[in-house]
């Protein structure tokens, strides 16, 4: 859980950067040609860097989804188990 939230703040601190960014560029007094220049060279590393990321949290979530799944799975062996028990004791009481 604690992992899920620090990259969801990592994720919201990289788009608030590039939204800052690009703001920041649009109300500065540069010419057009200027503001794509630099708008460009910072967009490839942070594309990188939130590809990344996006790779970081669905590796964890198919970890987590794999977790759930057999933990769920274990949880419906036991069910079933102690199913048949209270079955064949009941059965034996009724005999």
């Amino acid at each position: 859980m604690e992992k899920e939230k620090s990259a969801g703040f990592v994720l919201g601190l990289v788009v608030g950067s590039l939204v800052g960014a690009a703001i920041t560029i649009l109300i500065t007094p540069t010419t057009g040609e200027e503001a794509r220049k630099y708008l460009k060279s910072a967009y490839e590393p942070t594309k990188a860097k939130v590809t990344d990321l996006a790779g970081d949290v669905r590796a964890k979530a198919e970890d987590l989804a794999y977790d759930i799944k057999s933990k769920a799975g274990d949880i419906a062996e036991n069910i079933k188990e102690k199913a048949g028990e209270i079955w064949e004791k009941s059965r034996k009481r009724l005999s």
